[in-house]
């Protein structure tokens, strides 16, 4: 009766999950305890067994253990034949590793900018325009002592296009006498050669067939007894268009290298005084100043005729209108005077044949200039008024009757220098802008020397 009331569960863990084995035995489904009744139905006799199963349950874990070992071996053999069928024909790249191989991480690329630089148009022996660029560049992150570097670049003068660059193999640290700051100068030849001066200790010559500058620091002066001990330093004087070279003894002279010339250096302007020898009349255009004496004048465009000659310089005239008391001494607003627009004194250095005023009908503004001339016309660069935003105006004023020939408006604010060669103009706007016009006035190229970078040392 007790064993229809009571309610059969394990002995040892609790559970009510058991199986009977046999009358009044029993199996929990838990833990595998095996118990039987007594046959009071009050005492519970029990045998706690973890280890042995009996013979039906051992039939049921063998089964379910060949299933899940069946299950595994069909997936990995299914897998392996899918990789077979879907798999790409192209062979997986085989990588090898390798201790202590790590690449570092890229770094990026730094690009450096030119200080300062000299630009000047050149043709090649074939003809062909060629922009030579110089410039200094500086890399402030670069080792010590190797932060400065100078390099040629050669611009296709109708593209654009770099054509190619060269490295200036000097030691940058040396300076000329007197120079405390790193410098580059161009000089013109009076057969057109291109020199380079650097840090007023350095002279070059281009070569237009090599294409790159040629060190002639030593041998440009060996044949001038003034330089025989060595040169302390180079400098190119424009005004007089020759070289100033100090020599190892300190002592300055003025080299006229085109006609093999050394004056001392205050004895310059008597290269002036010197007769011709083969002269040529020359044909050359410039813009009056506001002088002084007479500021009511407008600016005028002369065209004057003057004696010139290969080598020898061509003495840098101004014109503006000026009293002339035909004496020197002290003078007062009594004293008789003559209006003249060059002074006799300036007009015999200058050589100067004839003066014309060209364009008698024309006015023009401060900051006009001369950008090429000859004998059969003029092309200048003029703002047609004072307005901030003014841009410069190219015209081509004929050089018999001072007609006005072209005129072309430009988005120029300024121009700073002009090199001619051939028929292309190079024009220097700023800093860094250039443009190639030819003497049509045609706009050939543009170019911001910005962009021409090197590359940054690794830190």
């Amino acid at each position: 009766m007790a064993k229809t009331i009571k309610k059969i569960v394990c002995p040892q863990c609790g559970s009510n999950q058991v199986d009977e084995t046999k009358k009044d035995h029993y199996i929990c489904r838990s833990c595998n305890t095996q118990f039987f009744l007594d046959n009071d139905d009050i005492t519970i006799n029990h045998n706690y067994n973890t280890g042995k199963l009996n013979n039906e349950q051992g039939v049921q874990i063998a089964k379910k253990a060949i299933i899940g070992f069946s299950a595994v071996i069909f997936i990995y053999f299914a897998y392996q034949i899918s990789r077979f069928i879907f798999a790409d024909s192209t062979p997986a790249p085989v990588t090898t590793t390798e201790y202590n191989t790590t690449p570092p991480p890229k770094r990026d690329v730094r690009y450096v900018n030119a200080s300062y630089s000299e630009t000047a148009l050149m043709i090649d022996p074939k003809g062909k325009n060629t922009i030579v660029f110089t410039g200094w560049f500086n890399d402030i992150f670069a080792e010590k002592g190797k932060e400065n570097e100078v390099y040629t670049i050669l611009l296709d003068a109708t593209t654009g296009e770099e054509i190619s660059r060269t490295l200036l193999e000097v030691d940058l640290s040396i300076k000329g006498a007197g120079t405390h700051s790193s410098k580059l100068d161009y000089y013109r030849g009076a057969n057109d050669e291109l020199f380079l001066i650097v840090n007023s200790y350095y002279l070059f010559l281009y070569n237009p067939s090599q294409k790159v500058f040629e060190n002639v620091t030593e041998s440009f002066f060996v044949k001038y007894p003034e330089f025989a001990g060595g040169v302390a330093a180079i400098e190119s004087r424009t005004f007089d268009q020759c070289l100033t070279v100090t020599n190892n003894k300190g002592k300055q002279y003025a080299l006229f290298a085109d006609i093999g010339v050394v004056l001392p250096i205050d004895k310059i302007s008597n290269i002036y005084d010197k007769k011709l020898t083969d002269p040529v009349k020359t044909t050359s255009y410039k813009f009056t100043r506001i002088g002084f004496d007479f500021p009511e004048e407008e600016i005028q465009l002369i065209q004057y005729e003057h004696w010139t000659q290969k080598g020898f310089p061509q003495y840098n005239v101004s014109f503006n209108w000026s009293k002339d008391y035909g004496r020197s001494g002290i003078f007062t607003e009594k004293s008789p005077y003559k209006k003249v627009l060059v002074m006799p004194y300036t007009k015999s250095r200058a050589k100067i044949v004839s003066i014309k005023d060209l364009t008698p009908n024309h006015t023009y503004v401060d900051g006009a200039r001369v950008l090429v001339g000859d004998a059969e016309s003029v092309i200048i660069a003029i703002k047609m008024s004072v307005l901030e935003n003014e841009t410069i105006t190219l015209q081509k004023i004929s050089g018999v009757d001072g007609s006005v020939l072209w005129t072309k408006k430009t988005d120029w604010k300024e121009i700073r220098s002009i090199d001619v060669e051939g028929d292309y103009i190079l024009v220097r706007l700023d800093s860094t802008n250039i443009a190639i016009i030819n003497k049509d006035g045609e706009i050939k190229m543009t170019s911001d020397l910005y962009e021409l970078k090197t590359v940054g040392k690794e830190i």
